[in-house]
């Protein structure tokens, strides 16, 4: 017996989560826009083919989220995901990871330029 995942666009898959993973996306597209910046300031993007894998979530140190639309879509995800880090951010901007003996956050950079 084989099981098989059909998206909603008729796409199959052989495991859930490359269907749920796909299906993502069509919802949200703009997610894979956002700009995020490992701790030595490399800029990476979220891998569509590991949309959920923690390691890009826990590179994040700082982020460009140019629209709303992303920021839907990041909101999305971490609520999906349970990041709950990335759901305290309200608008587009530069975005730069805190922290404090007790929990991290992220503070909005207002005096970077930056193209958003």
């Amino acid at each position: 017996m084989k099981v098989i995942y059909k998206a909603d666009d008729g796409t199959l898959f052989e495991t859930l989560d490359k269907c749920y993973d796909y299906e993502f996306i069509l919802k949200f597209p703009e997610i894979l826009k956002i700009t995020f910046f490992d701790k030595n300031g490399k800029s990476y993007h979220i891998d569509k083919n590991n949309l959920f894998d923690d390691k890009w979530y826990n590179r994040a140190e700082a982020m460009i989220v140019h629209n709303d639309a992303e920021l839907n879509g990041l909101h999305q995800i971490a609520d999906d995901a349970g990041w709950p880090e990335f759901e305290e951010i309200p608008e587009p901007g530069f975005w730069i990871r805190k922290e404090t003996d007790d929990y991290g956050f992220w503070e909005k950079e207002v005096n970077k330029w930056i193209d958003v």
